[in-house]
């Protein structure tokens, strides 16, 4: 139930924000603007949740800006949605941490100690100076994935044809 529940919440998010007003912003303010603006309220529509503090909400801010540059750089939500999830999915369910500051059932307990600044504490790795890293790292890491460009002759075989592909 709760593997249902994260993937029902991820896709309603990147329908949300990733979906089409992020692309009607992209066409209105272009792209930075549109991911800026998008990214800032996902991360605000965080600052509410339990154990949020302002750290957790530019880290939230910055998971937005890497799951919009994940969209940009395939023009699909699949991607984005797959990070979302795996990220929830995997803290949650798997390791047992909270993810944005909402403890669910898990098939591990853990327990954090350590620095809350480091760490997180109750908001979850999203909410410390260990989610930034990772975030960071995804950023790089998405902006570096290579996309495959269809040639303008094949659109125009695929367009020719498109009534005809079931």
């Amino acid at each position: 139930g709760t593997v249902l529940v994260l993937a029902v919440s991820a896709a309603n998010e990147e329908l949300v924000f990733r979906g089409y007003p992020l692309q009607v912003l992209m066409k209105g303010i272009g792209p930075w603007g549109a991911i800026l603006l998008v990214s800032s309220l996902f991360g605000l529509l965080h600052a509410r949740n339990q154990d949020a503090s302002t750290l957790s909400v530019l880290n939230t801010i910055l998971a937005g800006i890497l799951l919009s540059l994940a969209y940009l750089k395939t023009r699909s939500l699949w991607l984005p949605y797959g990070i979302h999830l795996g990220w929830n999915a995997g803290l949650a369910v798997l390791l047992g941490f909270p993810v944005s500051g909402i403890e669910t059932p898990s098939l591990l307990t853990t327990h954090v100690t350590g620095s809350a600044a480091i760490l997180g504490a109750g908001y979850g790795p999203e909410g410390g100076v260990l989610g930034t890293v990772l975030f960071l790292a995804g950023v790089v890491a998405v902006r570096r994935v290579k996309t495959v460009r269809i040639s303008r002759q094949l659109q125009a075989v695929l367009a020719t044809y498109a009534g005809k592909v079931y």
